[in-house]
């Protein structure tokens, strides 16, 4: 009984890859109670334990394992090289992408075998580059209105994958734009406010159209503006500390203004 346990228990290698060729195995180990994912590597003095549970085996909770590992993930470069014995087709493309930690995986292992199988009928090989950004972009956009259902209890087997990811789009499109419309509604009763602060702390230099250019003090003060009434329905009131992020990182401080004395 122990020996068709293990047998069932998946495997996956790496022989001879990388610019020193050495092998690399990931494997399941039987606990008392559960089991444990292990990597072997000619690179390790010895077997390295990536996690373990107490839950019963499965491929899917190997796979959530597995891609927490830290040391000894893999690339995407190597993905088609990797040999997996105990699950086939997308079940083991999956378990690769579980090796390269790809943030994609822990929505396919959430979801039902159905819905795997429809993908891998209509989308193909997750190894694949293209395949894999479109099953990464399809979950992402459902994650954002269906959360951690089935992909197949919102969308019907029969529908086509060009279908679901134009309906995942437009609902996409649509919530930016009510978004854009809310913040909008939002911010316009305080319009004479905002141009009130930028005539007093802002400044009358506008350089010319030019993506590049540096922000100026008055688009600093004008986005924390609408951003502080964004976020807490009300216009700003006494003294705050105008700090905010540029679109490439750089931080912009702008010190303390009392939006009370205009």
């Amino acid at each position: 009984m122990k020996a068709n346990k293990q047998f069932e228990m998946v495997k996956l290698s790496l022989q001879d890859y990388g610019v020193v060729p050495g092998s690399d195995r990931v494997f399941a180990c039987p606990l008392p109670k559960g089991f444990s994912v292990v990597l072997a590597s000619d690179q390790l003095d010895e077997e390295l334990k990536i996690g373990s549970t107490n839950d019963k085996y499965s491929w899917r909770k190997f796979a959530s394992i597995l891609c927490t590992i830290t040391d000894g993930s893999i690339t995407p470069d190597s993905y088609t090289f990797v040999k997996v014995e105990g699950a086939e087709a997308i079940r083991a493309d999956i378990l690769v992408l579980s090796w390269g930690c790809e943030g994609v995986v822990e929505w396919l292992i959430g979801q039902s075998d159905n819905s795997l199988n429809y993908l891998q009928e209509h989308l193909g090989s997750l190894l694949d580059n293209k395949n894999l950004g479109v099953v990464t972009e399809i979950s992402e956009l459902f994650i954002e209105f269906f959360g951690r259902d089935d992909l197949l209890s919102v969308f019907s087997e029969s529908s086509s994958l060009a279908f679901i990811i134009e309906s995942l789009e437009n609902q996409h499109t649509d919530k930016v734009a009510n978004e854009l419309e809310r913040n909008k509604n939002i911010i316009k009763p305080y319009l004479s406010k905002i141009k009130n602060v930028i005539e007093c702390h802002g400044e009358d230099y506008r350089a010319k159209a030019n993506v590049f250019r540096r922000s100026s003090k008055t688009d600093i003060l004008q986005k924390w503006m609408q951003n502080y009434i964004e976020s807490n329905d009300g216009f700003p009131e006494g003294e705050h500390h105008v700090v905010i992020s540029g679109n490439w990182g750089e931080i912009y401080d702008l010190g303390t203004i009392d939006f009370g004395k205009l």
